[in-house]
């Protein structure tokens, strides 16, 4: 294992970010892997950590025929500060060509020292402060390649969806880069039970794409069957409520089936949301209180009559009087 700080500079602006580095040095084999792009999202860096305490083992490192490079916490200043922007910029809306600002120049030196020449990138995400997410990767529309990815990952479900402008994922495809997203848990709390499956999931990913010498030997359910969700409901309260779940992530649910009571303790009322549709249980709030306009739960579908393009989602005001 190698340790490096990369450090960026724009103007008068530095920051340090941290670097480890495993197995070949400059390989034509390479491997990234980010955490941390959002400060808030600690399950990212938590995959990260045990990835870096896996590959440490000098057992596993002597094995790798290629290299594989670990950015663990790419927003070290909002991770400081416990908070997803960089100086109040998204880093996975700031990849550009020509950097204008710090935000923009973290992102092209990442790139342009690391992801570049890269074989594959896997770039690990939660849904921030509020939310809790199904383990799901997300992935281009009509791209073989990522759903491979995602089953060598032994990711059940991923969301087809266009990357916004700006995203890691979109301005690597521009250099044939396949970047795989993955979105696990959330709200501030680690999710040991998807950590266990992010890092069974790695140890298959690198079997499957020839990372090592040797195949290590895993005890794994292959995934046959890639369920791809397309359109997401989204249910929000008009009026702060407490919320009471009926449901768990990744639950397969049926039409009309409960989802949550939401009680408005002012008016002493009370509410059932109902499924408007099969689907799955995509995310659900962290805490059992859901502010006005804030979504109390999505459900994702694996319809077939969507528009890629525009990203779909569809909004269901719950009306609390």
């Amino acid at each position: 294992m190698r340790f490096e700080n990369l450090e960026v500079k724009f103007n008068k602006e530095e920051i340090k970010i941290p670097v480890f580095r495993f197995g070949k040095i400059n390989s034509s084999k390479r491997l990234v892997v980010l955490g941390g792009v959002h400060g808030n999202e600690i399950n990212g860096i938590g995959v990260l950590k045990e990835i870096i305490k896996y590959l440490s083992n000098s057992k596993v490192e002597d094995l790798l025929n290629a290299e594989i490079i670990c950015l663990p916490v790419v927003n070290v200043l909002g991770f400081k500060n416990f908070t997803r922007r960089f100086q109040n910029q998204d880093l996975n809306r700031s990849y550009s060509s020509n950097p204008s600002d710090l935000a923009e120049q973290i992102c092209f030196d990442i790139f342009n020292g690391y992801i570049k020449d890269a074989t594959f990138c896997l770039d690990f995400h939660d849904s921030g402060s509020n939310y809790e997410l199904l383990l799901h990767s997300r992935i281009a529309p009509n791209n073989p390649l990522l759903v491979e990815m995602t089953k060598a990952m032994l990711i059940k479900h991923t969301l087809v969806r266009k990357a916004k402008p700006g995203m890691l994922a979109s301005f690597a495809a521009n250099s044939n880069v396949p970047v795989l997203t993955i979105e696990s848990g959330g709200g501030a709390r680690l999710h040991d039970d998807y950590l266990k499956k992010i890092i069974l999931g790695f140890k298959n990913f690198l079997n499957s794409y020839s990372f090592l010498n040797n195949k290590i030997q895993i005890n794994i359910d292959e995934i046959s069957n890639l369920i791809e969700l397309k359109t997401r409901f989204k249910y929000k309260l008009s009026a702060t409520a407490i919320v009471k779940y009926h449901v768990q992530l990744g639950q397969k649910i049926k039409k009309a089936q409960l989802i949550c009571t939401i009680y408005e303790p002012s008016t002493a009322s009370e509410f059932q949301i109902l499924s408007k549709k099969d689907g799955y249980v995509f995310s659900l709030s962290a805490k059992n209180i859901v502010t006005a306009k804030k979504t109390a739960c999505h459900i994702a579908l694996d319809c077939c009559d969507y528009n890629v393009n525009s990203n779909p989602e569809i909004f269901e005001v719950i009306k609390i009087t």
